[in-house]
């Protein structure tokens, strides 16, 4: 009778364990989608470089989260010309978010500098009809 207790905790735990997590970036996700934005799927965007360890004496590759990103599609008039928005967040190597916000990084690939702070749906479209940008 044991083995089968033992079992069964083993594989309760287990199923605790994984419905349980849920990922900083599902979180993240899940704040976008409350501020309005639809098809939201946030990804990680990290860096790597080049560390020296002492104790190998030799460098290695560290990879580091730096952000999250949200690339949303958006249509602003009547046509049917999209534009692909990439919304991002700072971060800290840990995972959690740090900084002021998300901020619009780039319209379709081209880096942007001058994003509204925390945009939401309408502020985007907004910025995008204000840059003359026809999507």
């Amino acid at each position: 009778m044991r083995p089968r207790y033992v079992l069964f905790a083993l594989s309760a735990t287990a199923a605790l364990l994984l419905s349980g997590c849920s990922s900083s970036a599902d979180e993240y996700a899940d704040s976008l989608k409350k501020a309005g934005f639809d098809h939201v799927k946030v990804t990680q965007d990290k860096e790597t470089k080049k560390v020296y360890n002492k104790k190998k004496k030799k460098n290695e590759s560290k990879s580091e989260i730096v952000a999250y990103d949200f690339d949303w599609t958006v249509n602003t008039d009547a046509d049917g010309t999209t534009c692909v928005v990439e919304l991002e967040h700072a971060a800290s190597k840990s995972g959690s978010l740090t900084g002021n916000g998300w901020y619009i990084d780039e319209v379709n690939g081209n880096d942007v500098s001058d994003s509204p702070t925390s945009p939401n749906p309408d502020a985007v479209r907004e910025y995008l009809k204000s840059h003359n940008v026809d999507c």
